[in-house]
């Protein structure tokens, strides 16, 4: 059964989260409700008068800051070449990008599974069709889990999903 947490205990599980290395709970709210994060085409110009224009991810001000007005980079492909950013412009906003939360919910869901069936818990199915089944449920396992209010950790769900959608006496 589900319960509300605390706001004390919120911010103390929030203050794990992030002492861990991992992101609190308010950037992890932020980062999924984040509407301007998208793939974005970007024309720096260099003070030598050149342009690089690139595809990079994340919100306008995380672009602007990390291609700011003043600052150099490193353009040189044998050694250093330093060149220093005068503008940037942008081209083009793609399809808001994936969440990098759920990128990594898949590639935890894609390594447990990986580790599960090598030690005989689950069997997953082979070949680029199994590849294809399993990329589909990890895709559902991960929207599941960030729209639930499981109990359970993310570990034990699942591994309890796994073990349920790929029992290891399945056949490959």
């Amino acid at each position: 059964m589900s319960r509300d947490w605390t706001p004390e205990e919120l911010a103390e599980a929030s203050a794990a989260m992030k002492a861990q290395g991992n992101m609190s709970y308010e950037e992890f709210c932020n980062e999924l409700n984040d509407p301007s994060r998208a793939i974005y085409t970007v024309k720096v110009t260099l003070a030598d008068g050149n342009t690089i224009t690139t595809r990079i991810n994340g919100t306008p001000n995380d672009i602007m800051k990390y291609y700011r007005i003043g600052n150099f980079m490193n353009v040189g492909c044998t050694g250093d070449d330093w060149s220093q950013i005068q503008a940037i412009e942008f081209l083009k906003a793609e399809t808001p990008s994936p969440s990098p939360l759920r990128d990594n919910l898949l590639v935890t869901i894609g390594s447990r599974a990986a580790y599960m069936d090598a030690v005989g818990l689950i069997t997953l199915p082979t070949g680029s069709r199994g590849e294809d089944v399993l990329a589909r449920f990890a895709g559902e396992l991960a929207d599941a889990w960030v729209g639930s209010e499981a109990d359970t950790s993310f570990d034990e769900y699942i591994e309890t999903a796994l073990a349920a959608r790929f029992p290891r006496d399945n056949r490959r």
